[in-house]
């Protein structure tokens, strides 16, 4: 890639990124455009590496986590925590971000943070981590939304297919006759 080229990339992906940080830091108005932004930053890299116009000042960095915390200017002057708030019901963000926190053979560190351990519990993210790496197949269905994470990690046998009962003895026992026709419950005086 040659000089010119590289320079531009560098000056958009700035400008990407302060798209994403403006949207972010306007609230609710910002909020809708965050995953168009964001989905640019994580596809391309842009949170890697910029070049701030006018001062030519090179942005670096090597950790997501590190990116999304940093002040505005510089990153996003955010949470992790808040980016998963905005985006659950978005797939392919998260696993984009999965993909951006996940470490490689090279970095052969400790993790040392809790926002650097993998998803894990029935997070959309854990199912959409496991299914990219153990189902491919399913992963790009989840991907091109027609099925959920849930959905496809059950499919995937991950996980078993659960439902919502009552806390009442009486009506569980209702929901359970209509959940499983020809079930028969034995009463304990």
């Amino acid at each position: 890639m040659d000089v010119v080229h590289q320079d531009f990339n560098l000056l958009e992906a700035d400008g990407v990124v302060m798209c994403l940080s403006q949207c972010l830091s306007d609230g609710v108005g910002g909020l809708a455009h965050v995953p168009t932004w964001l989905e640019k930053v994580l596809e391309r890299d842009y949170w890697k590496k910029r070049v701030r116009p006018g001062t030519g000042e090179v942005i670096e960095f090597s950790r997501w986590e590190d990116f999304v915390t940093a002040k505005v200017y510089w990153g996003l002057g955010s949470t992790q925590q808040q980016l998963n708030n905005l985006l659950r019901d978005n797939p392919k963000l998260i696993d984009l971000m999965d993909r951006a926190t996940q470490r490689t053979p090279a970095d052969n560190k400790p993790l040392d943070n809790i926002q650097e351990q993998a998803p894990t519990g029935t997070t959309a993210a854990a199912a959409i981590r496991r299914l990219r790496k153990d189902r491919p197949d399913l992963h790009a269905k989840v991907m091109s939304g027609d099925l959920s994470a849930n959905a496809a990690a059950i499919q995937a046998g991950f996980r078993r297919k659960t439902w919502t009962a009552p806390d009442d003895a009486e009506l569980l026992a209702q929901a359970i006759a209509r959940r499983y026709p020809g079930w028969t419950m034995v009463r304990h005086a």
